[in-house]
């Protein structure tokens, strides 16, 4: 029983986290290094691009915003791509969305633009999940 007691104790003490809590990165670990601070700023960097995707399509729903993460919550990152650009195409007659002049220029920008989004989906799981 002192055993289990003792393990309760230590795996139930929240004063040591309270205290990693309170120091700062340079305390806990030292001087971030260059390249896992590129990591991170791509990871933060990519799931704002997710985050502004997934506004998007609250906003062409024309829904609240917690309605609007319920929709999106579960969707991988290509079907809220999916959904943007097939709400953009099902509501382009409704909404002005920087029309440029030219015969299908608008098509072909949001083709490209869709494109790119993908490339930038596959260059941030090529970094995240390679081996350094």
């Amino acid at each position: 029983m002192k055993n289990w007691i003792g393990y309760y104790n230590e795996i139930f003490n929240f004063d040591k986290f309270d205290k990693l809590a309170k120091e700062d990165f340079r305390e806990r670990l030292g001087d971030p290094d260059e390249l896992s601070a590129s990591i991170g700023r791509i990871a933060t960097g990519f799931q704002m691009l997710e985050d502004r995707i997934s506004e998007g399509i609250t906003e062409l729903l024309q829904i609240d915003s917690n309605l609007g993460e319920i929709v999106s919550a579960e969707l991988s990152f290509k079907s809220k791509l999916d959904l943007f650009f097939s709400l953009i195409n099902e509501l382009k007659s409704a909404y002005y969305f920087n029309r440029l002049e030219g015969e299908g220029f608008e098509e072909n920008y949001l083709n490209e633009f869709r494109k790119a989004l993908f490339r930038c989906a596959e260059l941030r799981n090529k970094v995240i999940h390679s081996t350094f």
